[in-house]
């Protein structure tokens, strides 16, 4: 993960991705002593949800920062909104959207200002384009399940979480470290405990910190099968796959979708028909047609998020182009 990310030191997973996030929200307010935090609306909805449930009992602020119109960071909002009582400000990329931001600069505008900048990242997207580290960020968070873990109805999951050595003694949770045995074999052990489990629970980072074990365990796996190349081949295939799909959809009548930004995994399909009626004829041909996005934002009524990863195959996309032109 550290090698992914391009920071210094990673626990041993937490809950989910939306967990990591809260908590490394909750390690920036901490860690700078400031009360508000500033979230990007095109951050994944449900962990900003998980924030908020974290955040509603305390006296911390968070307040949203906008996107523009090709669902790209919006500079001028931040500029706006950036004082110097924000902790932290937290970007997806790539974001909810599918979206691959450009983040050149913020890592110093925001240390110019002493905030922390989290990133929330999809993993596999680390082996092609820019690493948090790279960015300059102080924390990168995400979602471990694409890292070979089977979707099980919802989990359990794990998510990922690594920071800058700064930060190493704030980061909540397992950290194992490297070290010989007696008999100088390369060996691992706990080396910093910041559960309340193990130290007294005033002085813990975090109260809600265990990590998903076997998940981590079948994740470290996958990405040793894997190895660099094979990672780097997975992602690209990610892209080849949604960069495909949403060509082929913006070929289609009554379909809009922009092929200006990059994408990784999902992007934005707007519909001259309703959202409802799609659903109805791909449903029963036992295909799922998306994300309704107006639930999560309510000016994008009939939009709708599309996915295409490395499972699926040319044949596969090929079907869906065809069921959705005859809706």
């Amino acid at each position: 993960i550290t090698e992914l990310t391009g920071l210094d030191v990673s626990n041993a997973s937490h809950y989910d991705g939306a967990t990591s996030l809260a908590e490394a929200v909750l390690l920036a307010l901490h860690h700078t002593e400031r009360t508000k935090v500033l979230v990007s609306r095109s951050v994944n909805p449900q962990y900003r949800e998980v924030l908020k449930t974290y955040l509603r009992a305390s006296s911390f602020g968070i307040e949203e920062l906008g996107f523009q119109t090709d669902f790209t960071l919006d500079r001028r909002d931040l500029e706006k909104k950036l004082t110097t009582d924000i902790a932290c400000v937290v970007y997806q990329t790539p974001n909810f959207f599918g979206v691959v931001e450009d983040l050149k600069g913020i890592g110093d505008q925001l240390h110019a200002q002493g905030t922390l900048l989290i990133l929330v990242s999809h993993p596999l997207s680390l082996g092609i384009f820019t690493s948090p580290g790279e960015w300059n960020a102080d924390i990168s968070v995400g979602e471990g399940q694409p890292l070979g873990i089977p979707m099980s109805l919802g989990g359990p999951y794990l998510g990922y979480f690594s920071v800058t050595r700064t930060l190493m003694r704030r980061l909540p949770g397992r950290l194992v470290g490297m070290t010989q045995d007696v008999q100088g074999r390369r060996a691992f052990c706990l080396t910093l405990q910041a559960r309340e489990q193990h130290i007294r629970r005033e002085r813990a980072s975090s109260n809600i910190c265990t990590n998903q074990a076997l998940c981590a365990l079948a994740a470290c796996v996958y990405m040793t099968l894997l190895g660099k190349e094979g990672i780097r081949e997975v992602g690209l295939l990610n892209v080849d796959r949604s960069s495909y799909l949403r060509k082929k959809i913006s070929e289609l009548n009554g379909f809009e979708t922009s092929l200006k930004c990059t994408i990784f995994n999902e992007f934005v399909v707007k519909s001259k028909k309703p959202f409802g009626q799609i659903v109805k004829v791909l449903s029963a041909q036992k295909i799922f047609p998306g994300i309704d996005l107006e639930p999560f934002y309510a000016e994008m009524k009939d939009h709708f998020l599309v996915c295409a990863t490395e499972t699926k195959t040319r044949q596969d996309l090929d079907r869906f182009v065809e069921a959705l032109s005859k809706c």
